[in-house]
């Protein structure tokens, strides 16, 4: 085995180098997400910096293993209460919520696990990352695909689905918008499994070059019609848009 000493000073300086450059970038890219948590002051700092350090982490993933971009400012809702959190229009079984360019969650439980956190914040940053891109996709695909690269499911919410009676919505809009989209996480999920590679990376990257109907074909290969004729034959629309 070589000694230190026998390894060249070129070598060595530009293996440097490219740490350097990989630190940097990393940092870049965390610090490129500008986050505002809007919550009344009721957070502790440890929280902040708790749910701050989450949307990072997710950003940096978005970014580069996605391609999309995370250079913009985004504001965070945090509800006091999950009654609130409900009478703002939100699903009682929704981990979170994209409306009007502004991120809204819940009260974060402290046993919530740091990776379903980063789950949780990067299933809604996805969201505002493809908007912010001014990318076009069908609800039932966004949906799909923020489900699969941040799929949302945790037990510390289960006990909390009951919705107050004065919630802004019925079970049966609830019930229809649950189904509909675990069945596009299902969806988009079953069409990457089918292909080599990485469909929903290719997906991406071929958005850079050919229109989004085109990119899903090349990646997934079939007709985006198709897919929705063939898997959602069932509903009868997609639920609104947030």
């Amino acid at each position: 085995m070589k000694s230190e000493d026998d390894i060249p000073c070129s070598t060595r300086l530009g293996a440097l180098v490219c740490i350097t450059l990989i630190f940097i970038l990393l940092c870049s890219t965390t610090q490129a997400l500008e986050v505002r948590i809007l919550d009344g002051g009721f957070l502790g700092g440890a929280q902040r910096g708790r749910l701050i350090n989450a949307f990072h982490e997710a950003a940096v993933e978005i970014n580069f293993i996605y391609g999309l971009s995370t250079h913009f400012t985004i504001d965070v809702v945090v509800y006091p209460s999950f009654h609130s959190f409900w009478q703002r229009g939100f699903p009682h079984w929704a981990g979170g919520g994209f409306l009007k360019g502004k991120i809204h969650l819940p009260p974060l439980s402290p046993s919530l696990h740091r990776d379903d956190l980063r789950r949780m914040v990067g299933h809604e940053l996805f969201h505002a990352a493809v908007r912010n891109a001014s990318i076009n996709l069908p609800l039932w695909l966004e949906e799909g695909l923020a489900g699969y690269c941040f799929p949302v499911e945790f037990p510390e919410y289960e006990g909390k689905k009951n919705p107050p009676s004065d919630a802004p919505f019925t079970q049966l809009d609830h019930d229809h918008a649950m189904v509909f989209y675990r069945k596009a996480t299902d969806v988009v999920t079953r069409l990457s499994n089918d292909v080599e590679g990485n469909a929903v990376n290719d997906f991406f990257t071929l958005l850079e070059y050919m229109s989004v109907e085109e990119s899903f074909f090349h990646a997934f290969g079939i007709e985006m019609d198709e897919a929705w004729n063939k898997d959602f034959a069932a509903f009868t629309g997609e639920p609104e848009r947030q």
